[in-house]
This record gives structure tokens, sequence and C-alpha cells, in this order.
């Protein structure tokens, strides 16, 4: 922020809180995307508590991946 012009402030200002917002919210869709792919018609209860943690694994490392790329 400290490279752009003053009179401009606002606007990168909004820009930047619009990428955050942008990738905040693509991030959780893509989590509760995978999470209904495995999940969808179960309740989920202790027995499913191993496999959860695979889903969240699953999730981190695409989501991890993507950080790498987009970085």
């Amino acid at each position: 922020m400290s490279s752009v012009d003053p009179s401009r402030l606002g606007i990168a200002s909004a820009v930047l809180n619009l990428a955050r917002t942008s990738g905040n919210m693509l991030s959780t869709a893509i989590m509760v995307t995978i999470f209904n792919i495995y999940f969808a018609d179960q309740i989920l209860q202790p027995k499913h508590y191993p496999q959860l943690l695979m889903v969240v694994k699953i999730t981190l490392l695409l989501l991890g991946g993507d950080c790498l790329i987009g970085g």
C-alpha cells in the first residue's frame, strides 16, 4: 500500500479487500463442495471421524497447492 499514490489509496484498499474476500469465498466453496462429495447423505457421527480427517487433509492439500500456484 505504500507504493500507491495517496490520491488512489482508497481504490487500492478496496481492491485488496476484494481480493481477500474473493479468495476466502472461493476456498470456502471448494471446501464445502469436497465435504458434500464425501458426506452428502450422512450425518456426521464419531464413526465418521477418520473419514472426516482424511477429507480435511485432502482439502488442505488442494487449497495449499492452489496458494502455491497463485502465489
